[in-house]
């Protein structure tokens, strides 16, 4: 019944703590814009640089965040950023570099008013902004380079897609994870997503946000002779997404394999009720239901021990997942996530316009050119000035990671660097602390003990990531000179006969070091052991082959998919060796046959 009287409008405002009555006494609040909590966290690392500068200025910390004093001057503040400039490593060069130095002072700024609630006058943020890139540069020799932005396009969709059914001996927890991932790759590629919107983003842990059934709509659409499928993103907008001329690209291939090894949909439970499926008389379109408890159900999902989970995936097991593919393929840089979104960006730049390219990616703003924008020009000038036509070959190859992609490069460290980590100081001082605190849990599990020797061998993973990043560091600048000695000795040594075998592009044998034969990234057991794990062996082949789902070839796919998703891992152990009591007879945990 809606409201008439003036005196219930009153009685309602007072009771939700509506006042109309001047309120001179309390100071005006000032209200902050809302902020994720990785936003939160990091500019919560800043106001701790600001506490240790001011602790070195013999200021407590509680004084150093204080509401009551007075605004830092501008002296103060480029003094700051100064401490902060000289006292931390960076990772293009020695020192930060500028734009870095920049986006620190920008985070401070905004967490120290929000925390203080005082504001700094805008000509001293511009003016400490025009120190960094003026006398703070020059006195220091601060780098104006700013990282690559290095793009997943076409082909390196392809070698992922490719290298992963047909190549890839990676043990997964759950075969479904390999299922994921590549339907987690399609939808990058496909639909520039933020990968929070796809997966659990750490920003907002334990919250359950990511992808569910029912953000995918699964449409028939007519077509002839039988209805053609597609699927409908919903995220920030809607997108479309259907079949295409490669079977290892369908992306609606993946999502049925999913989907129905899932049992999400209403009453269409099997592939074949799917392929037999007809749009109603008089309709142009149908969109298939999901039952009502799979509409909130994650379509990419946690395993655990070789179980399927409720949860969403999180966004540190994909990130995982796509920087150890990308390493295992051959890049020399880990292969980010944002990189997807960042090839989307340049082709959607360059096949559509501005408001279009906004709209896919969620911007309003100039945020393409900050951060998405290749560092190489499109354009090819040098045709342009002649008239001639642009190629476009080489600003793909150079703009994206291909170029920076080696199979020969090595996935993790040879046994002579194991070696060489365990007998580091490091590695021994902390494996000594780790027995230490294992004989003393023996004796006492306390729950800080345990804590202690978690993060020990948290420090003992983080030495051995470390060290595997400069062993590869290394790997490629030796392996670079090493290639460059080799073809230097073919200088002045080759006959007629061997020169024109040579502008051929025949490999020429005259002595030195070997040429490279069979690439050494990764074990190279999926083509000896691909006979004894039948769907893996059938997708390796089926997958490159250009066929229609619809076929009997693509039902197997689909098929194949299906009980991949559907596998469970068990453990398995002789008949003479069974455990005691069903459980390991060393860690005493479940063993299921």
């Amino acid at each position: 019944m809606p409201l008439t009287s003036l005196e219930e409008r009153r009685a309602i405002a007072l009771r939700n703590g509506v006042t109309f009555e001047e309120e001179n006494n309390e100071p005006d609040r000032v209200f902050h814009p809302r902020r994720a909590r990785a936003t939160e966290d990091r500019y919560e690392e800043r106001l701790k640089v600001w506490v240790e500068f001011m602790q070195q200025c013999n200021v407590s910390p509680d004084n150093a965040l204080s509401s009551n004093q007075s605004p830092p001057t501008s002296a103060k503040l480029r003094n700051f950023v100064t401490y902060y400039a000289t006292t931390r490593k960076g990772l293009i060069s020695k020192l930060p570099t500028v734009s870095t130095i920049q986006h620190f002072w920008f985070c401070f700024f905004q967490a120290f008013q929000k925390r203080t609630n005082i504001t700094l006058s805008k000509e001293v943020k511009e003016n400490v902004k025009h120190y960094i890139e003026t006398d703070l540069q020059k006195q220091h020799k601060l780098s104006f380079a700013e990282k690559d932005k290095y793009f997943i396009g076409p082909a390196d969709f392809d070698i992922l897609l490719n290298y992963l059914w047909t190549s890839d001996d990676h043990d997964y927890i759950h075969e479904r994870y390999r299922v994921q991932l590549s339907l987690l790759l399609m939808i990058f590629c496909y639909t520039g997503a933020r990968a929070g919107s796809i997966v659990e983003s750490g920003a907002y842990r334990n919250s359950g946000k990511a992808l569910t059934y029912k953000d995918v709509q699964f449409h028939l659409k007519q077509a002839s002779p039988r209805p053609e499928f597609i699927i409908e993103i919903c995220l920030c907008n809607r997108i479309l997404l259907y079949k295409t001329e490669k079977l290892h690209s369908k992306i609606i291939l993946f999502f049925l394999a999913i989907a129905l090894a899932d049992g999400a949909f209403k009453r269409f439970d099997t592939l074949e009720k799917i392929m037999h499926a007809s749009i109603l008389k008089g309709r142009s379109t149908w969109t298939l239901e999901y039952k009502q408890q799979w509409l909130e159900t994650p379509v990419l999902r946690t395993a655990s021990s070789g179980t399927l989970l409720d949860r969403p995936l999180q966004y540190s097991t994909a990130w995982d997942q796509v920087k150890q593919l990308g390493r295992r393929v051959g890049y020399k840089d880990n292969l980010r996530i944002h990189s997807f979104r960042r090839g989307v960006a340049n082709l959607a730049d360059k096949n559509g316009t501005e408001s279009e390219r906004n709209k896919l990616l969620g911007h309003s703003s100039d945020a393409f050119r900050r951060h998405y924008m290749s560092q190489i020009s499109g354009l090819d000038f040098q045709a342009i000035f002649h008239g001639e036509t642009q190629r476009a070959d080489h600003f793909a190859t150079f703009r994206s990671m291909s170029h920076l992609r080696d199979e020969f490069a090595p996935t993790d460290l040879p046994s002579a660097e194991v070696t060489k980590l365990r007998n580091s100081s490091e590695v021994q001082l902390v494996e000594a602390k780790i027995d230490e605190l294992n004989d003393m849990i023996v004796h006492n599990a306390d729950i800080s003990l345990i804590q202690q020797r978690k993060s020990l061998h948290t420090r003992k993973r983080k030495l051995k990531r470390v060290w595997t990043r400069d062993y590869r560091r290394r790997w490629w600048s030796d392996s670079l000179d090493a290639e460059a000695q080799r073809q230097l000795q073919t200088v002045g040594k080759m006959n007629l006969n061997q020169e024109k075998e040579f502008d051929q592009g025949q490999e020429l044998d005259i002595g030195g070091p070997e040429p490279r034969t069979t690439p050494k990234s990764g074990s190279q057991i999926f083509p000896f052991v691909r006979q004894f794990l039948p769907e893996r062996d059938c997708l390796a082949e089926s997958l490159l082959e250009v066929q229609s789902i619809r076929s009997l070839k693509g039902s197997a796919v689909i098929t194949d998919l299906i009980a991949l998703c559907g596998s469970h891992t068990q453990v398995a152990y002789r008949p003479d060796e069974k455990p005691h009591e069903g459980k390991c007879l060393i860690c005493a945990k479940p063993l299921a046959r």
